[in-house]
């Protein structure tokens, strides 16, 4: 990516199929990334999409699309391509299942005073917008597309809120479906739930019609549960791997790499990332492949032939055994080496919730009720070497102490 990128305005990119399907997004920078992978510019979680697919430049005034994968291909109106020069509606295709069409902005009439468009609010999807407000016009519209594929026909354009810049933002997922949301938080408070009159709104069964807060305070942002207009949600709110009651008073200043989960009994859980916009990404751990939980008994240690290999060797040959039991499952250590701790507990033998974070060596595994969801934090280790000295010839102090490397977080 370019060293240094130059704002730029009036280009988009509509998508016509795909998880980001009927949402436009407008492209902010002279360089953008696509692909799956979350550090991109523009994420699509679809598997045929390569983590790092494609890459949308401006040089010179000229719109390029580049395939950076090996693996995958990107058509632009119908012809395979490596490298291309892009225009006003152009079709593109990453892989098999995500197109989208190129829009220039170009200026066109005025609409009539009853027919101007307000751009949905930072922060609110453009379906709640309150019906019977004064709509306000605003820069001039994209021009639709006229050659979109007879078999790619949208009934409609949601307009997917851009993150402004420097702005703290709160990313919205579940572990049932694909879909990724990301909210600007830049009012005084945000009401996060179920109801659609919330800013934040999480069309799940499980979290409640009004279930929790973004207030500021200051140049503060806190995480409140419950609501204040409810005083109690039915499943609460997991944080670090503690369960908070939904009758729990729970208040949280936010800090970037904060993660809130809600879950029920069925295993669902949908999380919440924070991110305070500063520009420095958060480490994000690598996920692994979920472990389903179909059997009476699920043996975990580093030798093949445990259900679940994890290969390192902070993990002993047969570490822990997770065991079906009345009402769930529950972990045992298997009298191993480093032991089972069970959010941030050494435990023996204990009874697994939904939501229960299982760190075995340097795998961190999430208990959600139907399966596992494992982590590796093993490149996120670091060994901070203190009040060492080298010394040299004639007993000279040559240095002290070893700087960590950057970039890498504490062991724990």
């Amino acid at each position: 990516m370019e060293a240094e990128q130059k704002s730029v305005g009036g280009v988009a990119i509509r998508f016509l199929s795909g998880p980001l399907a009927e949402k436009t997004i407008y492209i902010q920078k002279s360089v953008t990334i696509i692909g799956r992978d979350a550090q991109n510019d523009i994420v699509v979680f679809d598997p045929k999409v390569s983590r790092r697919h494609a890459c949308i430049r401006m040089v010179n005034g000229s719109w390029s699309i580049e395939n950076l994968s090996q693996s995958s291909y990107i058509i632009v109106n119908q012809q395979r391509i490596r490298q291309g020069i892009l225009q006003n509606n152009n079709v593109v295709s990453l892989g098999e299942n995500t197109s989208f069409v190129f829009l220039v902005q170009q200026p066109i009439k005025q609409p009539t005073p009853s027919s101007h468009f307000t751009p949905p609010e930072i922060g609110r999807p453009i379906h709640q917008q309150l019906p019977g407000a004064t709509p306000k016009p605003s820069s001039p519209a994209l021009r639709p597309p006229n050659n979109i594929p007879p078999n790619i026909s949208p009934s409609g354009t949601l307009l997917a809120p851009m993150v402004e810049m420097g702005m703290p933002t709160l990313t919205v997922s579940s572990n049932i479906h694909s879909d990724r949301t990301i909210h600007t938080l830049n009012k005084q408070t945000l009401n996060i739930g179920r109801d659609p009159e919330n800013d934040i709104v999480i069309s799940e069964p499980m979290v409640s019609a009004w279930h929790a807060q973004i207030v500021r305070d200051g140049s503060d942002l806190f995480f409140v549960h419950p609501h204040p207009l409810r005083g109690k949600t039915l499943n609460g709110v997991w944080y670090q791997g503690q369960r908070i009651r939904g009758d729990q008073q729970f208040r949280k200043q936010l800090v970037s790499g904060d993660i809130f989960r809600i879950g029920d009994e069925n295993g669902t859980l949908v999380t919440l990332i924070y991110d305070d916009g500063a520009g420095i990404p958060t480490e994000t751990l690598p996920e692994m492949k979920p472990i389903p939980l179909t059997g009476s008994k699920l043996t975990i240690g580093r030798v093949p032939d445990n259900t679940v290999v994890l290969n390192h060797p902070q993990v002993s040959a047969h570490h822990a055994e997770l065991e079906r039991v009345e009402g769930g499952y529950r972990v045992l250590d298997t009298n191993s080496t480093n032991h089972v701790y069970v959010n941030g507990q050494r435990v023996p033998d204990q009874l697994l919730r939904t939501g229960d974070e299982i760190r075995i060596g340097p795998f961190l595994l999430v208990y959600t009720g139907t399966e596992l969801r494992r982590y590796d934090e093993s490149n996120n280790i670091r060994i901070d070497a203190l009040h060492l000295k080298k010394v040299g010839n004639n007993n000279i102090i040559l240095g002290w102490g070893l700087r960590p490397r950057p970039g890498v977080r504490n062991a724990s």
